[in-house]
Protein backbone atom coordinates (compact mmCIF):
# COMPACT_ATOMS: atom_id res chain seq x y z
CA UNK A 1 0.00 0.00 0.00
CA UNK A 2 1.38 3.37 -1.03
CA UNK A 3 1.76 5.98 1.69
CA UNK A 4 0.24 9.40 0.92
CA UNK A 5 2.64 12.19 0.04
CA UNK A 6 3.47 14.44 2.93
CA UNK A 7 4.14 18.13 2.59
CA UNK A 8 7.90 18.67 2.49
CA UNK A 9 10.19 21.58 1.69
CA UNK A 10 11.39 21.28 -1.88
CA UNK A 11 14.34 23.22 -3.27
CA UNK A 12 14.46 24.15 -6.95
CA UNK A 13 17.16 23.66 -9.55
CA UNK A 14 20.19 25.82 -10.29
CA UNK A 15 19.87 28.59 -12.85
CA UNK A 16 20.61 27.75 -16.45
CA UNK A 17 21.84 31.10 -17.76
CA UNK A 18 24.94 32.73 -19.17
CA UNK A 19 26.08 36.13 -20.42
CA UNK A 20 24.29 35.57 -23.75
CA UNK A 21 20.87 34.77 -22.28
CA UNK A 22 18.32 37.04 -23.95
CA UNK A 23 15.12 35.32 -22.81
CA UNK A 24 14.75 33.77 -19.38
CA UNK A 25 11.90 31.32 -18.92
CA UNK A 26 10.73 31.21 -15.31
CA UNK A 27 8.63 28.40 -13.91
CA UNK A 28 7.19 28.38 -10.42
CA UNK A 29 9.00 25.43 -8.76
CA UNK A 30 10.05 22.13 -10.41
CA UNK A 31 7.78 19.14 -9.94
CA UNK A 32 8.82 15.95 -8.20
CA UNK A 33 10.09 14.22 -11.35
CA UNK A 34 12.24 17.22 -12.27
CA UNK A 35 13.65 17.37 -8.75
CA UNK A 36 14.32 13.64 -8.72
CA UNK A 37 16.18 13.76 -12.04
CA UNK A 38 17.60 17.27 -11.48
CA UNK A 39 16.28 18.32 -14.90
CA UNK A 40 13.97 21.14 -15.88
CA UNK A 41 10.60 19.92 -17.17
CA UNK A 42 11.46 16.23 -16.74
CA UNK A 43 7.87 14.97 -16.64
CA UNK A 44 7.49 13.32 -20.06
CA UNK A 45 3.91 14.60 -20.33
CA UNK A 46 4.98 18.23 -19.84
CA UNK A 47 4.70 20.19 -23.07
CA UNK A 48 7.80 22.33 -22.48
CA UNK A 49 10.38 20.34 -24.44
CA UNK A 50 8.07 19.52 -27.41
CA UNK A 51 7.16 23.23 -27.64
CA UNK A 52 10.79 24.38 -27.46
CA UNK A 53 11.97 21.76 -29.95
CA UNK A 54 9.29 22.81 -32.43
CA UNK A 55 9.85 26.56 -32.05
CA UNK A 56 13.64 26.57 -31.81
CA UNK A 57 14.22 23.79 -34.32
CA UNK A 58 16.08 21.09 -32.42
CA UNK A 59 15.51 17.35 -32.12
CA UNK A 60 13.20 16.52 -29.22
CA UNK A 61 14.98 13.19 -28.80
CA UNK A 62 18.29 14.82 -27.89
CA UNK A 63 19.61 13.88 -24.44
CA UNK A 64 18.83 16.46 -21.76
CA UNK A 65 22.29 18.11 -21.74
CA UNK A 66 22.10 18.62 -25.50
CA UNK A 67 18.58 20.09 -25.28
CA UNK A 68 19.96 22.57 -22.74
CA UNK A 69 22.77 23.45 -25.14
CA UNK A 70 20.19 23.96 -27.91
CA UNK A 71 18.39 26.47 -25.68
CA UNK A 72 21.64 28.19 -24.77
CA UNK A 73 22.66 28.48 -28.44
CA UNK A 74 19.41 30.36 -29.07
CA UNK A 75 19.77 32.69 -26.09
CA UNK A 76 17.24 30.97 -23.83
CA UNK A 77 17.82 30.39 -20.12
CA UNK A 78 15.82 28.55 -17.47
CA UNK A 79 15.09 29.21 -13.83
CA UNK A 80 12.20 29.42 -11.40
CA UNK A 81 10.59 32.24 -9.47
CA UNK A 82 10.74 30.19 -6.28
CA UNK A 83 13.92 28.94 -4.65
CA UNK A 84 11.95 26.61 -2.38
CA UNK A 85 8.54 25.95 -0.90
CA UNK A 86 6.59 23.40 1.03
CA UNK A 87 4.49 21.32 -1.31
CA UNK A 88 2.68 18.01 -1.31
CA UNK A 89 3.22 16.40 -4.72
CA UNK A 90 3.92 18.49 -7.81
CA UNK A 91 0.87 20.71 -8.20
CA UNK A 92 1.47 24.46 -8.07
CA UNK A 93 -1.77 24.82 -6.15
CA UNK A 94 -0.17 22.94 -3.25
CA UNK A 95 2.72 25.40 -2.83
CA UNK A 96 2.89 26.99 0.62
CA UNK A 97 5.53 29.00 2.46
CA UNK A 98 7.45 29.98 -0.69
CA UNK A 99 10.95 31.45 -0.65
CA UNK A 100 11.73 33.51 -3.75
CA UNK A 101 14.96 33.28 -5.74
CA UNK A 102 17.28 36.29 -5.59
CA UNK A 103 16.87 38.17 -8.86
CA UNK A 104 18.89 41.25 -7.90
CA UNK A 105 22.15 40.17 -9.58
CA UNK A 106 20.53 38.66 -12.64
CA UNK A 107 21.12 41.59 -14.99
CA UNK A 108 24.84 41.50 -14.23
CA UNK A 109 24.94 37.76 -15.00
CA UNK A 110 22.81 38.21 -18.12
CA UNK A 111 23.69 41.63 -19.58
CA UNK A 112 21.84 40.84 -22.85
CA UNK A 113 18.59 39.87 -21.07
CA UNK A 114 15.62 41.29 -23.00
CA UNK A 115 12.58 39.39 -21.74
CA UNK A 116 11.27 37.22 -18.92
CA UNK A 117 8.70 34.61 -19.89
CA UNK A 118 6.66 33.25 -17.00
CA UNK A 119 5.56 29.66 -17.48
CA UNK A 120 2.00 29.70 -16.18
CA UNK A 121 -0.14 31.68 -13.80
CA UNK A 122 1.50 30.49 -10.56
CA UNK A 123 4.88 31.71 -11.83
CA UNK A 124 3.31 35.05 -12.76
CA UNK A 125 1.48 35.48 -9.46
CA UNK A 126 4.61 34.58 -7.47
CA UNK A 127 6.71 36.94 -9.58
CA UNK A 128 4.30 39.87 -9.23
CA UNK A 129 3.71 39.30 -5.53
CA UNK A 130 7.19 38.42 -4.34
CA UNK A 131 9.77 39.70 -6.83
CA UNK A 132 8.56 42.96 -8.32
CA UNK A 133 7.93 44.82 -5.04
CA UNK A 134 11.32 44.07 -3.53
CA UNK A 135 13.84 43.28 -6.24
CA UNK A 136 15.24 45.17 -9.21
CA UNK A 137 14.82 42.70 -12.04
CA UNK A 138 11.97 43.96 -14.17
CA UNK A 139 10.57 47.45 -13.95
CA UNK A 140 13.70 49.03 -12.50
CA UNK A 141 16.01 47.16 -14.90
CA UNK A 142 13.61 47.89 -17.78
CA UNK A 143 13.16 44.19 -18.62
CA UNK A 144 9.63 43.33 -19.70
CA UNK A 145 7.91 40.16 -18.62
CA UNK A 146 5.07 38.16 -20.10
CA UNK A 147 3.06 35.16 -18.95
CA UNK A 148 2.77 32.22 -21.29
CA UNK A 149 0.36 29.34 -20.77
CA UNK A 150 1.68 26.69 -18.44
CA UNK A 151 3.38 23.80 -20.18
CA UNK A 152 2.17 21.52 -17.39
CA UNK A 153 0.17 18.49 -18.49
CA UNK A 154 -2.41 19.07 -15.72
CA UNK A 155 -5.81 19.68 -17.32
CA UNK A 156 -8.08 22.43 -16.12
CA UNK A 157 -10.69 24.91 -17.11
CA UNK A 158 -9.65 27.31 -19.84
CA UNK A 159 -6.37 25.47 -20.40
CA UNK A 160 -5.19 25.77 -23.99
CA UNK A 161 -4.51 22.57 -25.89
CA UNK A 162 -1.01 21.78 -27.14
CA UNK A 163 -1.42 23.57 -30.49
CA UNK A 164 -2.77 26.71 -28.82
CA UNK A 165 0.11 26.67 -26.32
CA UNK A 166 2.56 26.25 -29.19
CA UNK A 167 1.22 29.34 -30.97
CA UNK A 168 1.28 31.47 -27.81
CA UNK A 169 4.82 30.39 -26.89
CA UNK A 170 5.98 30.94 -30.49
CA UNK A 171 4.62 34.49 -30.39
CA UNK A 172 6.36 35.16 -27.08
CA UNK A 173 9.69 33.82 -28.34
CA UNK A 174 9.69 35.99 -31.46
CA UNK A 175 12.00 38.35 -29.57
CA UNK A 176 14.82 35.87 -30.18
CA UNK A 177 14.34 35.92 -33.93
CA UNK A 178 14.10 39.70 -33.89
CA UNK A 179 17.27 40.02 -31.80
CA UNK A 180 19.22 37.90 -34.32
CA UNK A 181 18.31 40.28 -37.12
CA UNK A 182 19.37 43.42 -35.29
Amino acid sequence: MRMPDSTVRKVGLATFIDANTRVLILGSLPGDESLRLQQYYANPRNHFWPIMADILGFDLELPYPERLLALRARGVGLWDVLHSAERKGSLDGNIVKPVVNDFDGLTQQCPRLQMLLLNGSKAEVSFRRNVLPSQTISAQANIPFRRCPSTSPVPGRNVPNFQEKLVLWRNALEIIAFARRT
